[in-house]
């Protein structure tokens, strides 16, 4: 019999989508990243950050430990080059 898939609650980490602004090539970000982007619907993974391509010039970013200002130090590292949409539950509706 097929082992029945199990689902684990994660805690603690921070989820965002970025979005590339007109013009701004993957290269770009990446560098700012530094990550090389996956082209398409692959993913890369370094020191805890995961980035899965998602579609012509966006991905998702999961950090698995998410401190307090990451989100700012997203936002602040591809401020010229992307729109950063946080996807993170807000701790005030996670499950205890």
């Amino acid at each position: 019999m097929p082992e029945r898939p199990s689902v684990d609650e994660l805690k603690g980490f921070g989820l965002a989508a970025i979005m590339a602004r007109r013009g701004i090539a993957a290269d770009r970000i990446g560098a700012a990243l530094g990550l090389d982007l996956p082209a398409g619907p692959l993913w890369t993974a370094r020191n805890g950050v995961t980035l899965i391509g998602t579609g012509p010039g966006t991905w998702l970013v999961q950090v698995e430990h998410a401190e307090p200002h990451w989100l700012d130090d997203l936002r602040f590292r591809l401020a010229a080059l992307a729109s950063i949409a946080d996807q993170s539950v807000p701790s005030h509706l996670a499950t205890k």
